[in-house]
């Protein structure tokens, strides 16, 4: 019988958590390995080498509707009781996953200057992205897709996660956590090769996983941003993309803009663009007028159009 830990999560408004839950839906890499229902959602976590599932929903509030809701309660389940410190240690991955803590109104008093870009902030009002539970997993991901199509990125995800074994119950759901970067160290270059489909993607995850491994919390949270992103270059299969995905979506540096990147491009093309393609040169002059929140504008883009 699990043992049951509750308490409860703020967010900086505007915030509407429905928003967040409707791009857990369609979240290409953990899609499926999460449970999103109107109000709630169910994921699992491992963290200090314990497997841990939490139930994320929404409470009373009032003004819900335009985007006021500040406030959401977790219930953690485990198979033992969970120290204050691992309490914190998850829900500090929640609130860094939920963007909880981000105060968006900077970034919207920009927006709201942007004629072209009104449809997507009305669409997305109370947004807060929902980003990759730790930087550690966003590097893996960037791994995992570079060259490949999402489908099979995704199997290779998938494969990974399961291979770790690292799976909570919940009322019926199962739901698999992302191991931490010593378990992924700690394998083979020719295990990862198998998952990877590729000797040296192998490779590249084994290095992602040491140096994360190694890396103190803090240097990645409190560093220059410069700083980190020379970091993340230094591992090997970590490229100018790669590092600005990593720095954006996994450790919610929101200074960057990850180029080059179709998807983002097409979507400022039609936004911007009036049916033509824009240059990568085009969509940086755009992009700076919403310094140091181009994480932010590109990722409402891409979300929004």
């Amino acid at each position: 019988m699990p043992t049951t830990t509750q308490g409860h999560l703020t967010a900086n408004r505007p915030f509407d958590f429905g928003q967040s839950l409707a791009y857990l839906r369609v979240f290409p890499p953990t899609a499926m390995d999460h449970a999103v229902a109107d109000d709630s959602f169910i994921k699992a976590f491992q963290l200090h080498g314990e497997t841990l599932a939490v139930l994320v929903e929404t409470t009373d509030t009032e003004g819900s509707e335009s985007g006021d809701q500040s406030q959401l309660n977790y219930t953690i389940y485990s198979d033992k009781n969970v120290s204050m410190d691992l309490e914190s240690a998850l829900t500090d991955r929640l609130n860094s996953m939920l963007s909880l803590t981000d105060d968006i109104g900077p970034f919207y008093a920009l927006a709201k200057k942007d004629p072209k870009f009104q449809p997507i902030l009305q669409s997305l009002f109370g947004y807060h992205p929902v980003r990759f539970q730790s930087g550690f997993e966003a590097a893996v991901w960037a791994i995992l897709s570079q060259r490949n199509r999402m489908t099979t990125a995704r199997n290779m995800y998938r494969s990974l996660v399961r291979s770790f074994g690292h799976s909570a119950e919940v009322d019926g759901i199962i739901c698999w956590a992302f191991p931490e970067p010593h378990e992924l160290a700690g394998c083979s270059e020719g295990d990862l090769a198998m998952v990877a489909r590729n000797l040296r993607r192998g490779e590249f995850l084994i290095d992602v996983a040491q140096s994360f491994a190694m890396v103190p919390p803090d240097f990645l949270a409190e560093a220059d941003f410069d700083e980190v992103e020379a970091w993340l270059r230094g591992i090997n299969g970590i490229g100018p993309w790669s590092a600005s995905f990593v720095l954006w979506r996994g450790l919610g540096r929101s200074q960057t803009v990850p180029l080059p990147d179709k998807g983002f491009l097409d979507a400022a093309s039609r936004v911007y663009g009036g049916g033509v393609t824009l240059s990568d040169q085009e969509v940086m002059r755009i992009a700076r007028r919403y310094h140091p929140w181009q994480g932010y504008w590109a990722h409402y883009l891409r979300v929004g159009a």
